[in-house]
């Protein structure tokens, strides 16, 4: 099983736009921490048996930023589903060397993801002197 999950600090600020579909194979699952800090986990059908439903899916992902959140003694009550994608790719990215802005986007290939992602990135640290990396990127087909 591939294991995607992460303890950062970014932006509180971020959000996804539009509305989360009520059905994916994949979701990005985000906790936010008063300092500024989150964790994250995505987890899609990749990263269970075949025929896992979509809400297997998510407790998947809920799961495992509970347990990255205990792991870095912050509450994992703060993680919720930030993200569903189906047949997409994913891609996450943050600012260095601080890690207080970042940005994440689905897209239909992988580079199209990371492109996405790193934008809004960018688009987050203006006027910070900061510039972003990729720090993870995939397809959940």
């Amino acid at each position: 099983m591939r294991t995607r999950t992460a303890v950062l600090m970014l932006a509180v600020g971020l959000t996804v736009a539009g509305t989360l579909p009520a059905s994916s194979a994949g979701a990005l699952v985000v906790g936010f921490i008063p300092d500024g800090r989150f964790v994250w986990a995505a987890r899609d059908r990749t990263d269970l048996p075949a025929g896992a439903t979509a809400a297997q899916i998510e407790a998947a992902a809920l799961a495992e930023c509970k347990r990255t959140a205990a792991a870095s003694k912050v509450s994992g009550d703060k993680c919720k589903v930030t993200l569903r994608y189906d047949d997409q790719c994913f891609g996450l990215a943050a600012s260095t060397p601080s890690g207080h802005r970042g940005g994440w986007a689905v897209g239909a290939e992988k580079a199209d993801a990371e492109k996405q992602a790193l934008e809004m990135c960018r688009g987050n640290a203006r006027g910070s002197g900061e510039s972003c990396k990729l720090l993870s990127s995939f397809c959940d087909r």
